[in-house]
């Protein structure tokens, strides 16, 4: 899983946060994206546990920008 997210390149200071997969053909998929208003951990624990609750997959690899509050 690949994880993104925009910086506030927007007037309203939101980004936008998105998650991609790579499926077993090697194709990229996006699997989900939130508007998000803030980069705290409640936020992540939200957006992953809503990802586990609709998908029941578990999250083997996490790749990311070294966001200390999705490590």
């Amino acid at each position: 899983m690949i994880v993104d997210t925009t910086y506030n390149t927007n007037k309203f200071q939101i980004m936008l946060y998105i998650i991609i997969v790579i499926d077993n053909n090697y194709r990229i998929r996006i699997i989900a994206c939130a508007i998000i208003k803030d980069e705290i951990m409640e936020t992540y624990r939200w957006i992953f546990d809503n990802i586990l609750t609709d998908t029941d997959s578990f999250l083997r690899v996490i790749f990311t920008n070294s966001d200390p509050f999705i490590i």
